[in-house]
This record gives C-alpha cells, structure tokens and sequence, in this order.
C-alpha cells in the first residue's frame, strides 16, 4: 500500500446546491451490446456530474452479451449511485471483468468489485475511504449524519469484505480509515483485484503468433528452395520427365478400361 497525501480528499456533491450539469454529456460508451463481449467505458465521476445510476442501468439493460468488460477511470463520487450501479452489474446475468486502467477511488472502487474478475492495470491507482459528505444544521442534525455515515461506511466494508473473502468488516474499516492506496500489485495482494494487467501477456501471444506464422513460412520458403534446386539438376530432370510419362500412361488406362 502506498502513502499519498491525506490532503488530497474525494468527497461527495452536494447535489441540492449545485448548478445542472451540462447538456449531452457524454460519460461513458457501450460497445458490442448485442455480440458475446460488450465494454462499458466509464471515465467520470458516479452521480450527478457524471454517471448516474439511473443513465446506468437503463443503458446496462439492453446488453444481451454473455461477458461484459467495464472499464474504470473515475475518482469515485456519490455513493448511493454508486452502490446501485455496484447492484446492477452483480444482477446482470453476463459474466463482468472490470478494468482499473486508471483510477478506482472512493465509490468507484465498490463499483470495480462488482466483476467476476478484477484487473488492474500495472501501475492504475486503487482506493478506499470513509464515506463522506457536508451537513448543515444543528448539532442533532451533525449526530445524524455521523452516524450515518458510520453506516454508510461499514455498508462499504461490508462489500470489501464479500467479494474479497479476506479479513473482516472491521479490518477493512480500518483501512478504509487510513485512506489507503494500493498501486496495481499491492491492490492482487490485498485481494481488491485479481490480476495485475501490466501488457505482457498480450505482447507475448502477439509474438508466439508471429513467431508460428514465420516459422510455417522459413520452413516453405526452405523446402520450395530444395525442390527448385533439386530439380535443376540432371536427375531431377529425369525424375520429373519419369514422373510425367508416367502420369500420361495412367490416364491412357483409365481411357481404355
């Protein structure tokens, strides 16, 4: 797990104090939604100023591939949207890998453990944080939202929990008190993904290709070189002419049968 400044902070919107958010925003791209692997791209924050839960599912609705890749590079956002686009891939009945290409953070990290398998880019940023928000009011007002956030927040441990199989709620509270950061290795160790894409294995399949089909082609190019100079030679000569009268004398059997 790696450090990184407790300053840096991802809190969620205030969505009642906010201007609308701009007109045909364009926060994510399906692909492929009929054929067996559709990709979802979602590079924005959950909620209101970016994805949003409702956009979300109706979208994910009409995906009828079998496998579904959903790839992720977003700074996390409103939790509740979260937590129902979180909801809406487990429904889903497709197999779903998710992709931290670049950043899984806050709530964007539960969404990330909504797939089946979980791959994180080699050198992607993954993490988990208390649930946050802004309460204005009276000092019942502020023992109402923190306790909710408490349940909030252990809500979140609890998916940490079930979907890495590690630890328990109350170890990834801590955690998640902490702000811990994990890069792409340290996120497969602590079970929050399941692999670590760093492109190796796609440059070696690429090569093995290569490597097979420009074998296949030396060992032709070679043996068409043997036979051209094999038959440019005097005994060469005669086998071919050997071979052509004979040819000619089977088909003048099968004429006369």
């Amino acid at each position: 797990m790696t450090d990184y400044p407790r300053s840096w902070r991802i809190n969620a919107r205030a969505g009642t104090t906010v201007p609308a958010p701009p007109t045909g925003r364009d926060w994510y791209r399906i692909r492929n939604a009929t054929s067996s692997t559709a990709e979802i791209l979602v590079y924005d924050e959950v909620g209101y100023y970016g994805v949003t839960a409702k956009d979300f599912t109706a979208a994910l609705a009409d995906v009828t591939a079998s496998s579904i890749n959903v790839r992720l590079n977003s700074p996390g956002g409103d939790v509740h949207d979260g937590l129902a686009i979180y909801q809406a891939l487990l429904r889903h009945p497709a197999n779903v890998t998710t992709y931290i290409d670049g950043i899984a953070a806050s709530i964007a990290s539960v969404i990330a453990m909504a797939g089946d398998r979980r791959v994180i880019g080699r050198n992607a940023s993954f993490m988990i944080h208390e649930a946050s928000a802004l309460c204005l009011g009276q000092a019942k007002d502020m023992k109402e939202m923190a306790d909710l956030l408490e349940r909030m927040s252990t809500n979140i441990a609890d998916i940490y929990n079930h979907r890495t199989g590690r630890g328990s709620v109350a170890d990834w509270r801590r955690l998640m008190k902490a702000e811990s950061w994990y890069t792409g290795a340290e996120a497969v160790k602590a079970g929050l993904a399941t692999e670590v894409d760093d492109g190796s294995s796609k440059t070696e399949d690429a090569w093995a290709t290569f490597a097979a089909n420009l074998k296949g082609s030396l060992a032709e190019q070679t043996e068409w070189a043997r036979l051209t100079a094999h038959l440019s030679t005097s005994r060469g000569r005669d086998q071919v002419a050997q071979y052509t009268e004979l040819e000619r004398m089977t088909a003048h059997l099968w004429r006369n049968q």
